[in-house]
């Protein structure tokens, strides 16, 4: 009885002792949610010789979105996004550290661009009553001529494009799928096209968040010697970087799929996916993702829930994580509270916005056939090699920086109507504009090859010796 009693009173300290972490977590994350930006006064740009004032994130952002444009002007109607709950604009996923990543999840629809980019002759999906998918593939069909390959985990075809125009026809980037470095064809015109203007049309947004980061990265390092001495805040100008050079949604993932229903693995992507777009072309399939309503959930299980081993009373978590992930992930129905799960149908034109790297998700694909493919493309960051494995699991305070910035900015811009799909007009202006960089990148590599030969003519000859 006494060591009854003994056991009772250690399992009841351990559960007080996970109450207060659990207390110690909330408190660190609201002294983390006190991110500081500094931004001048007047103007939008960022520079460190400015007169800067201090402002908590969210304000800051409101006032950088404030003095954008709040659309880049169309001639036609315009399809904007929103938020899949306009009530609940912000959501919680994965642990960061101590507490969870926010998440914005914004969606749109414009089946007439989806069926324009479907219908690109000079791409795969132009005729699928001809040419449909097929498991196996030869190198001359029009599957292998853009490198499709079977991924036979989730039995879908697959192929990875890059969409940045200025880096041709042919380049390597770090390749999401493969977690490496990877040779990489540019995407059929259409797909380019539509990339490089969705980027253009929302371009005010891509200014305000680099603006952000510039500002933060100033704060960190004002009210940090250490952070300005480890040379922490580099990460936050890297990603600047990266949005100047039109590296977002730089590379493109294509997903062709037909046969009867199935479910692909739950899962979560890599930092590639920080700001993700899913666009689908063909088919019908569901999002199922795990979020949070606050950043205050502890886990899916309370930690009294948690089965505890006959040994010692401890509980469990190295089958289970807190969130309760596990092998099944979200499509366990035990483990993933009904208000936690949220699921998003998507047919032909839906197009969502968002972070699959911050949260657990899934998809189920519907019955199709071989001629009526599910088809959808997923546009996420193209990185270099280097920077790609750097972040590309990195999960830190220095991270969430990154991502409070990037996921506040979608929220605001999706409340205030400041982020749109490109019109079809504006895609085939993408489309002239990328001949136009074509040609430019033509006559450069032609101006080099003369220029090397014309070296070559004034470079000294070794004398010949004959021998024999």
């Amino acid at each position: 009885q006494q060591q009854q009693q003994q056991q009772q009173q250690q399992q009841e300290l351990k559960r007080l002792e996970r109450r207060l972490e659990q207390q110690l977590h909330l408190q660190h994350l609201h002294k983390c949610q006190q991110r500081c930006l500094l931004l001048p006064a007047l103007g939008a740009t960022v520079d460190e010789d400015d007169e800067l004032e201090i402002l908590e994130v969210d304000a800051a952002i409101e006032r950088l979105l404030s003095r954008k444009p709040r659309l880049v002007p169309s001639r036609k109607p315009t399809v904007q996004f929103k938020h899949r709950d306009p009530d609940n604009p912000l959501w919680f996923g994965r642990w960061f550290g101590s507490h969870r990543a926010p998440v914005a999840l914004l969606e749109s629809c414009s089946p007439a661009v989806a069926e324009y980019l479907r219908k690109d002759p000079d791409g795969p999906f132009a005729d699928l009553q001809r040419n449909p998918p097929v498991a196996e593939m030869s190198r001359e069909s029009v599957w292998g001529q853009w490198f499709f390959q079977q991924d036979e985990k989730e039995k879908t075809l697959k192929a990875d494009w890059h969409s940045v125009p200025h880096l041709g026809s042919r380049c390597g980037l770090f390749v999401p799928r493969r977690a490496e470095w990877s040779s990489v064809t540019r995407a059929p015109p259409r797909i380019a096209a539509f990339m490089m203007a969705f980027r253009a049309v929302n371009q005010p947004l891509w200014s305000a968040i680099i603006d952000a980061l510039t500002g933060l990265r100033l704060a960190r390092e004002r009210e940090s010697e250490e952070y300005r001495a480890e040379g922490r805040g580099k990460l936050l100008g890297v990603f600047a970087e990266c949005f100047k050079n039109q590296r977002h949604f730089g590379i493109v993932e294509a997903q062709v799929r037909f046969g009867v229903r199935g479910r692909q693995p739950s899962h979560k992507d890599g930092a590639t996916s920080l700001l993700h777009m899913g666009l689908t072309l063909g088919g019908r399939r569901t999002l199922r993702a795990g979020l949070f309503p606050t950043g205050e959930c502890p886990a899916n299980f309370a930690a009294e829930e948690l089965a505890p081993k006959e040994e010692d009373g401890e509980a469990d978590e190295s089958e289970r994580d807190k969130d309760g992930t596990g092998k099944e992930g979200v499509w366990n129905a035990d483990v993933w509270k009904a208000v936690n799960v949220h699921c998003q149908t998507m047919v032909p034109g839906s197009v969502y916005l968002s972070s699959p790297f911050l949260f657990e998700h899934a998809v189920q694909y519907e019955d199709c056939s071989p001629e009526e493919p599910m088809i959808a493309l997923m546009a996420r960051w193209g990185f270099p090699e280097d920077l790609g494995k750097h972040v590309n699991e990195m999960r830190t305070e220095d991270m969430l920086d990154i991502v409070a910035v990037i996921t506040g900015c979608l929220q605001v811009a999706g409340s205030r109507g400041q982020i749109r799909m490109p019109s079809l007009d504006e895609v085939k202006q993408g489309e002239a504009r990328l001949r136009h960089v074509d040609a430019d990148l033509a006559e450069k590599a032609a101006q080099a090859r003369r220029a090397r030969e014309e070296q070559r003519k004034l470079m000294p000859r070794k004398p010949q010796t004959y021998v024999g």
